[in-house]
């Protein structure tokens, strides 16, 4: 790849930065299922076991949603990273606060209607003065802070309408960086091996932070939720290309116009380089996290079955 497009696919890549939300530790049952509970087995309130080791059910007309989504070119600078697994999205909206500064959220969806996922959106954060890399999860909380839902029209296209403060907003989405042809999600009831890191990631040492990816053949597009040193929640994001397994890339951060915002110009988003990453996978599509002087080793997330693979054409 030339420097002229990675400079191009970088811009565009920084241009539609992200937006999400995830949740903390707290005690069982949890109110979202990316917590870890005290105990540290994942949380899945409502969920029977039995019936999650069951072959996909086929609840979603347009297939499977899993990947990264945009507002398109006239919304570039948030997002959301969907896991979907069953009948059920784990969501992380990455955006901007009142007064610009980047935030998220996280919601786990459940099956609403044909192709209409709801959920409540958490927001969570750590201590003051905390390091937001290496934060005692015993000491997160999370706050409900209203309701999204999710509806899709076809595999590459739906809305995303969120109601918070008072106000409700729709906004529409559509698939990033793949043709919806190209890319194909298929949940697993039982163990399948893994060939693309297209997910949402954690590691568990950190639960409440989290790592999404959209891997493209020799690209990987990332968002980092995590939190800030006053303990809010933030975001970081960029792309890297695969040189023998390894995928280095600038950690942007970013700001712009707030979510609560009558209309979005992307023409406010603004980013700045904060730090150079290396991600590391291995012959199982396993990813470790390297950044400043901690490296965190990254799994997963799967709340149903064995998760969901997905393939690019």
């Amino acid at each position: 790849m030339n420097a002229l497009r990675r400079l191009s696919l970088l811009a565009l890549f920084a241009a539609m930065l992200l937006a999400c939300g995830l949740a903390a530790a707290q005690s069982e049952p949890c109110k979202n299922h990316f917590i870890l509970s005290p105990s540290g087995q994942k949380c899945d309130p409502g969920v029977d076991p039995a019936e999650a080791a069951q072959p996909p059910a086929n609840k979603s007309r347009q297939g499977n949603y899993q990947g990264l989504w945009w507002g398109g070119p006239s919304e570039s600078g948030w997002n959301l990273n969907f896991a979907h697994q069953d009948d059920a999205i784990f969501a992380l909206w990455a955006t901007y606060d009142e007064a610009g500064k980047a935030t998220w959220f996280s919601m786990t969806a459940a099956l609403s209607g044909p192709d209409t996922f709801s959920g409540t959106l958490y927001k969570s954060r750590v201590p003051v003065n905390t390091n937001p890399w290496a934060y005692d999860p015993a000491r997160l909380s999370a706050a409900d802070v209203g309701t999204a839902t999710i509806a899709f029209s076809s595999a590459g296209e739906g809305t995303f309408t969120y109601r918070m403060g008072g106000l409700e907003r729709a906004k529409r989405i559509v698939r990033f960086g793949v043709d919806p042809a190209g890319i194909v999600c298929t949940w697993q009831g039982g163990y399948t091996p893994k060939t693309n890191a297209t997910d949402i990631w954690y590691s568990s040492a950190l639960p409440g932070s989290a790592f999404a990816v959209l891997h493209i053949p020799s690209t990987i597009y990332f968002t980092w939720f995590t939190y800030d040193w006053d303990g809010s929640p933030t975001w970081f994001s960029g792309v890297g290309f695969d040189v023998y397994g390894d995928y280095d890339s600038w950690a942007y951060l970013t700001t712009g116009p707030s979510y609560l915002a009558p209309q979005y110009d992307p023409a406010a988003v603004r980013y700045v380089g904060y730090e150079w990453i290396e991600l590391e996978t291995d012959w199982k599509y396993n990813l470790t996290l390297f950044e400043s002087a901690y490296h965190h080793d990254l799994t997963r997330y799967v709340f149903r079955g064995s998760g969901t693979t997905c393939e690019t054409r």
